[in-house]
C-alpha cells in the first residue's frame, strides 16, 4: 500500500544504502497477513484517583497507515499504548484489537537483561513460533546492526542498542501492527535513518505503524496521520495528505491550539 503523503525513496543503491533497511519488500509483503481489521480504541478514559490520564479518547489505525502520537510528557500517549498492549485496563471504553498479534515497543525496553542479544532473540522467537534463523529475523537483526553485538549481554548494551533490541523483538513475527513508544530514544543519527526507513517500508508494505514521539521531524516524510495529545485529551486524527501546505510541526501546533481552545 502506498503512502497518503509522499514517502521518501532512498533505497536506490550507492551510499544511501547504509542509511536504509536491509529488508526485501517482497519478503515483508509475503510475511504480513491479509484481511486485517483496524486496531481501535473507543471512548477510552483512564483515571488514577482524581487525575484523568485520558478522557474519552477514540483512536484507530488501519493497515498501511503510519500514525504519529505527539504531545508533551504526561499528555496520555504512553497510557493509551499501555491500554492497547493490555498492560492496564481503561476506566471506561474499550480496546478492539485484531485477531493477529500486535508488536509493542516500550519506552523502557523489555527483554531479559542477563541473556545475550542472540539468546533474547531465540527466547522471543520461540514464544512467537518463529525460527531465529529465518530470512526475516536475519534481515531485521542486520538492519538494526544487532549482529554486531549479538554475543553481548543485553544489560551491557548502550541505550541505543537496547532500544533496537526492543524494536527487533516487537517485529520478530512480522505482526500486522507495530505500536512503538519513543522508538528513537538514545539512537545515533545513522541508526535513526535506518529505523525510520524500516518503519516506512513496513507501512508501505501494508502494516500499520504507530509511533509515540517527541521527534516528529525524523518521521516527517513517512507519516500519513497525526494525532495530538494534551492533558489527557486527544485531537481528531489529521490525515497529512489533506494538509500538505503545512509542515508536520505546524499541523501539530494547529491541533494543540484546537485542544486548548476547547478545554
Amino acid at each position: 500500500m502506498t503512502s497518503q503523503r509522499g514517502r521518501s525513496d532512498s533505497d536506490d543503491g550507492g551510499a544511501s544504502d547504509y542509511y536504509s533497511h536491509d529488508i526485501d519488500p517482497a519478503l515483508l509483503a509475503e510475511k504480513l497477513p491479509d484481511d486485517v481489521a483496524p486496531l481501535t480504541l473507543h471512548d477510552v478514559t483512564k483515571r488514577y484517583g482524581a487525575l484523568d490520564a485520558l478522557r474519552d479518547v477514540t483512536f484507530e489505525v488501519a493497515p498501511g497507515e503510519f500514525h504519529c502520537l505527539a504531545g508533551p510528557n504526561g499528555s496520555g500517549k504512553t497510557t493509551l499504548g499501555k491500554i492497547a498492549a493490555g498492560l492496564t485496563r481503561p476506566t471506561s471504553g474499550e480496546a478492539i484489537l485484531p485477531e493477529q498479534s500486535v508488536g509493542f515497543g516500550f519506552q523502557d525496553p523489555r527483554f531479559y537483561p542477563d541473556l545475550t542479544v542472540r539468546e533474547n532473540v531465540a527466547v522471543f522467537c520461540e514464544t512467537a513460533a518463529v525460527s531465529p534463523e529465518s530470512e526475516w529475523v536475519t534481515a531485521i537483526l542486520s538492519t538494526l546492526r544487532l549482529t554486531q553485538v549479538d554475543q553481548q549481554a543485553a544489560s551491557e548494551l548502550s541505550g541505543g542498542f537496547k532500544k533496537k533490541l526492543d524494536l527487533a523483538i516487537a517485529m520478530l513475527d512480522a505482526p500486522p501492527y507495530l505500536w512503538l513508544d519513543e522508538p528513537l530514544t538514545d539512537i545515533d543519527d545513522v541508526s535513526v535513518q535506518r529505523v525510520v526507513s524500516l518503519l516506512d517500508l513496513y507501512a508501505s508494505a501494508g502494516g500499520g505503524v504507530v509511533v509515540s514521539t517527541h521527534n516528529m521531524a525524523a518521521f516527517d516524510d513517512a507519516l500519513t496521520h497525526l494525532t495530538a495529545f494534551l492533558d489527557g485529551d486527544s485531537s481528531d486524527t489529521a490525515v497529512l495528505s489533506d494538509s500538505e501546505s503545512l509542515s508536520t510541526e505546524a499541523l501539530y501546533q494547529t491541533l494543540v491550539d484546537g485542544l486548548r481552545s476547547s478545554a
